[in-house]
């Protein structure tokens, strides 16, 4: 399974393609802090609210420790709380947050960008070569920072694909 941050789930809600978790994944985890930043936002919050319900499950974390990681590593406790979860149950975290990844790097946990989920879900067929640059296009419009080279190199990365 997944466990998915904010920087993630806040995106995919704008711009309506939330749904390609469950179509990649199936079920997806997300911690108790998360849901509260979810929560706080207003765009998509039916949409959340319906996945929670059946396909998106919520995990409660160990609170003093992840305020403590917090504390040590300075990143939020959300997002603290995603690597302790991940740490436990030993999963992938998919992420947009740079010092959460570099964190949970540093302790051994596979972690992926928005971006590598776009690209996966090209390979496994979930999505087209062209709905996935319509996606990034969306993307980038509503709320993702991307450097020019980088979506250049992921644009290249689309047209690679068989």
């Amino acid at each position: 399974m997944v466990i998915v941050d904010t920087s993630v789930l806040i995106p995919l809600l704008k711009i309506g393609k939330i749904h390609l978790l469950k179509k990649f994944f199936n079920k997806i985890i997300i911690t108790k802090e998360v849901e509260k930043e979810i929560k706080t936002g207003k765009i998509g919050s039916s949409e959340f609210e319906e996945a929670c319900k059946t396909w998106i499950e919520i995990k409660e974390e160990n609170s003093e420790e992840a305020k403590k990681l917090a504390n040590a590593e300075d990143i939020e406790k959300a997002d603290a709380s995603v690597i302790l979860i991940a740490k436990d149950e030993k999963d992938i975290i998919l992420s947009n947050d740079y010092a959460l990844i570099i964190v949970a790097k540093s302790k051994d946990i596979e972690c992926w960008w928005l971006t590598t989920f776009i690209i996966k879900a090209i390979k496994k067929k979930i999505i087209t070569k062209k709905e996935a640059k319509q996606i990034l296009s969306d993307l980038i419009k509503s709320w993702i920072r991307l450097k020019n080279e980088i979506y250049v190199a992921i644009l290249e990365e689309i047209d690679k694909i068989e």
